[in-house]
């Protein structure tokens, strides 16, 4: 959180819960903030702080990120290591995926003009469906819940 008057403060919204106030911060219950996390600044006015709140959601899209990040450099690294050869294992995996969302879909169904945006529909497929994996699995922070 950053308060306007005190600056930057980093606590577990856990301490927030059933009323409690924690560093000037607290839960409004009331008013044009109901629900939200506020602080009283020194004129005794609610004002709602900057939330940088790092939850479930954006731990599991920073997930998504670091797995894609190791996918590409790795494959990036063995084609670094390994020029005018043929991929094989996980790397010609990833090569022939690469090759058939750039050739099917993204060539396809762009037309002639397809080079600008190769790159970042590449990256977008992937980050897509990385995600969708990952939300199958319920362990990560992405991950499928059960409800009852």
């Amino acid at each position: 959180m950053k308060s306007e008057e005190r600056g930057w403060d980093l606590f577990l919204s856990s301490h927030l819960h059933h009323g409690n106030v924690h560093h000037n911060y607290y839960i409004a219950s009331e008013g044009e903030h109901a629900g939200k996390v506020v602080e009283k600044n020194s004129k005794g006015e609610e004002v709602k702080p900057l939330d940088f709140s790092l939850t479930k959601n954006v731990c599991g899209l920073l997930l998504s990120c670091g797995i894609l990040l190791f996918i590409v450099l790795r494959t990036a690294r063995w084609y670094k290591k390994h020029p005018n050869q043929a991929p094989g294992g996980f790397t010609g995996l990833m090569e022939m995926a690469v090759m058939f969302i750039h050739e099917g879909v993204v060539k396809e169904g762009i037309g002639k003009q397809y080079r600008p945006f190769s790159s970042y529909l590449l990256t977008v497929f992937f980050f897509i469906l990385i995600n969708n994996l990952v939300g199958i699995i319920p362990i990560f922070p992405g991950g499928s819940e059960h409800y009852r």
